[in-house]
């Protein structure tokens, strides 16, 4: 089966992903591609859906944000191995939990 050719909205989204040394938003994605035409958040939404069920995109959750893959062996794409180290790399200002001690019975 021959692969289907992207719309211009999902190869727009698609060329400012792959450009961007960053992850971005849909917001940030849109205000990046008005200019090419883009008007309507749910232009941008509908390319990162079949660009993400496509394995084109990542979304990285807790950014809500995306990028673009990197290819066929799936490597963190510098934006998001910057995220999660970043997010790996804070610490808890909490101190640690104490195991629950049982009385004796």
């Amino acid at each position: 089966m021959t692969p289907r050719k992207l719309t211009r909205n999902q190869q727009l989204v698609l060329d400012r992903l792959a450009a961007s040394p960053a992850a971005l938003t849909a917001y940030d994605l849109l205000d990046q591609l008005r200019p090419a035409g883009l008007r309507a958040p749910v232009q941008v939404y509908r390319a990162l859906e079949t660009l993400g069920q496509r394995g084109l995109i990542h979304r990285i959750e807790s950014l809500n944000a995306y990028v673009a893959c990197c290819g066929h062996e799936h490597q963190l794409p510098p934006a998001l191995r910057s995220a999660t180290t970043a997010a790996k790399s804070r610490s808890s200002p909490y101190p640690p939990a104490k195991a629950a001690s049982r009385p004796a019975t």
